[in-house]
């Protein structure tokens, strides 16, 4: 799914419904809880008071910091996106299928998007210029020297990446509490996550799904029903984050030996045998009764 469609969808959602108001240019410096309620004070000393309060600003999340003192890890890896007409793609492509290529420190995925419009292409590298607090790492001049040689697809594919939006990859270590009275996290502010399982966006609407019956079944008792979502999430979020973690190094391995245990498992795993992965994606959890 094209994540711009994804943001039209709920946008539209949320104009539809006279309960929201959405309100741009917000940075939520400090979050106070006060007898009349949830108070925070955005970048420009302004306030606004309600209920309850859900942080969901993000990897960089500023409401994070009421729970962890924690940064995010950079994992010294970069991608580039480029989203093309699927009239541009070549007939060696399934249209069907999620098509990855990998190789040590590196790989390339594809795959259709927008009712196979469009076709979307990731390239991902560890850099080996990486330098803290700096940006002059995985660039587009050292991606075109990582991928030099490689199979003339990945070569093609490689011309139509956009080069102008360099994405550093991040995440944290998970946490065990992200609650506080009536203030709770949600989505990459609450437990960010690096996108080998393509699943940063997913644990968010699966929070926000949690969540929502959590408030069915509590009503204005906004701790409990906090205090519930965050006792199922927790564990299952954090299972994401670390899963995420070592596939980005089962994909990128560079030791001969970890190479031929991969390439082992993966000859011999059938193409519809999902066993592997239905923790991820058979999850449902939902509460007997709302």
């Amino acid at each position: 799914m094209h994540r711009s469609d994804l943001h039209r969808v709920l946008f539209e959602a949320c104009e539809k419904n006279l309960l929201i108001s959405l309100i741009n240019d917000q940075v939520i410096e400090t979050v106070e809880e006060t007898p009349a309620g949830v108070t925070v004070t955005n970048q420009r000393g302004e306030q606004f008071t309600g209920k309850a309060v859900i942080g969901a600003d993000g990897l960089w999340s500023k409401t994070r910091k009421y729970f962890s003192d924690d940064q995010p890890i950079c994992s010294q890896y970069v991608a580039y996106r480029g989203t093309i007409p699927i009239s541009e793609i070549s007939s060696d492509a399934n249209m069907d299928d999620v098509i990855m290529w990998i190789g040590p420190n590196l790989h390339v995925v594809q795959y259709p998007v927008r009712r196979g419009e469009l076709y979307n292409q990731v390239v991902v590298f560890k850099s080996q210029n990486y330098r803290e607090e700096s940006n002059d790492w995985g660039t587009p001049e050292e991606m075109d020297q990582v991928f030099k040689g490689c199979h003339p697809l990945v070569e093609t594919a490689l011309s139509f990446i956009q080069r102008q939006i360099r994405w550093p990859m991040y995440d944290r270590e998970p946490i065990e509490n992200w609650t506080k009275g009536n203030f709770t996290l949600l989505g990459d502010a609450a437990h960010p996550m690096l996108q080998y399982l393509a699943q940063g966006g997913c644990q968010a609407l699966e929070d926000a799904s949690y969540l929502a019956d959590m408030l069915k079944v509590y009503g204005d008792n906004f701790e409990k029903a906090f205090t519930a979502y965050q006792e199922e999430r927790i564990p299952r979020s954090a299972k994401v984050q670390r899963s995420a973690r070592t596939w980005g190094e089962i994909i990128h391995a560079e030791n001969p030996v970890s190479i031929l245990l991969r390439n082992t498992l993966l000859e011999n795993t059938e193409a519809k045998e999902f066993e592997m992965i239905d923790w991820l994606y058979g999850y449902k959890k939902v509460p007997a009764k709302i």
